[in-house]
Parts: C-alpha cells; structure tokens; sequence
C-alpha cells in the first residue's frame, strides 16, 4: 500500500491567553512566574521542555500579555536586532518546526 499523501492544512489559530489555559499543580509555578517580570533577576527568560508540553502556547500568552513581539526563529530569519529591543519574543522550537515543514 503506497504511504497516505496528506495535504497540510494550515488554519489560523486564535491567540491563547492565560486565561484561556487550564492552570494545573503541573504548570502553576512556570505561569506565575513569567508574569511577575518584576521579580525576574534579568530582563529575559528562557522556557524548556519537551515537545508537546506548551511552552509555546504560553510563550505567546506571555508575549500577547505583554505586547511584544513574537519571532519564530528560523535559520533564514535575522535576529540580530531582538537583543537590543524591549518585549521581544523569539522562538526558536517554532522556528524550526516551520523550517522543516
């Protein structure tokens, strides 16, 4: 049987907010914390986890939130003026998921 030929479909998403989440015992802690950007140490933030696990959805929450701007970093994007700009965002997991596409 020849492999299935599936046409991607790209739909336009809704923008999440954390109000829109379910907050759980699970992600409870990480959603607090990036909203209190005044007890951050630093003016950046770094989220890791597995694939899967939402981190993207609240980095947009965050970035919606905030009013920054979202980048999904890609290897033919320049972000070379992100470092030096307030309420950016850059994703590099959507980024690459989007290259490989």
């Amino acid at each position: 049987m020849p492999p299935s030929r599936q046409i991607p479909l790209k739909f336009p998403e809704s923008a999440l907010s954390f109000e829109d989440m379910a907050i759980t015992s699970a992600n409870r802690a990480i959603c607090s914390a990036i909203r209190k950007t005044d007890r951050w140490p630093y003016h950046a933030f770094c989220l890791i986890g597995p694939r899967g696990s939402g981190i993207t959805t609240r980095a947009r929450a965050w970035a919606a939130e905030r009013g920054a701007t979202y980048f999904e970093a890609a290897p033919d994007v320049d972000l070379s003026d992100v470092a030096h700009s307030a309420n950016q965002l850059v994703d590099p997991v959507a980024g690459a998921e989007l290259a490989s596409a």
